[in-house]
């Protein structure tokens, strides 16, 4: 995979505003874009990418849209399928959440977060705007700080399925054990989850 052109891509598709649908997964065409969102000053776009073999990876691509010229913030792989082709959307009978998969990272006090919707899901609502979730059921977010604003997904006839939480991906919080005595220089201090 050529990273460099995988990023430019990204930005040209920032700049245009628009995804083209067209595009499919071959051994000649091996990156597909997916979604895009533009929050503020930032654009990021989530692109399928498809390896030599079989595998397919998404990458979420993040530019920071405050200068003069955008800059890239951050790209990263999110998503990771065996099969040459992207994952098939599950029934919401099924998994009873909006979204089947999720992933997400953080760098730099901003995050990136992209989700397989299910099959039934419609349209998504953020930040009072609706849009369509396209037929492979991909959408990406971005944002700065710690949470951002949450993503209503709804079915075709508007009924809610339910709602995404976005932010930074969680971390398991940890505190040291408080100990009686003093712990001599140079030894291993324990570390037990917060319950």
């Amino acid at each position: 995979m050529d990273r460099a052109a995988l990023e430019a891509e990204a930005l040209r598709i920032i700049e245009r505003g628009e995804i083209d649908p067209t595009v499919q997964l071959s051994r000649r065409h091996r990156w597909k874009p997916l979604a895009l969102d533009i929050t503020g000053d930032l654009g990021t776009v989530l692109i399928a990418v498809r390896g030599k073999r079989v595998n397919v990876a998404a990458w979420a691509v993040t530019y920071d849209l405050m200068r003069e010229s955008p800059s890239l913030l951050r790209s990263s792989g999110l998503l990771r399928h065996r099969e040459p082709h992207l994952p098939v959307r599950p029934s919401f009978v099924v998994s009873r959440r909006p979204a089947s998969s999720s992933s997400s990272t953080s760098f730099g006090g901003m995050w990136s977060a992209m989700w397989l919707l299910v099959a039934e899901a419609h349209t998504y609502e953020v930040r009072g705007e609706r849009y369509p979730v396209a037929d492979h059921g991909y959408i990406v977010a971005a944002g700065r700080g710690r949470r951002g604003p949450p993503i209503t997904v709804f079915d075709a006839v508007g009924r809610n399925l339910g709602i995404l939480k976005t932010g930074p991906p969680g971390r398991v919080l940890r505190t040291p054990i408080r100990r009686t005595k003093r712990l001599p220089e140079g030894s291993w201090f324990n570390y037990a989850p917060r319950r």
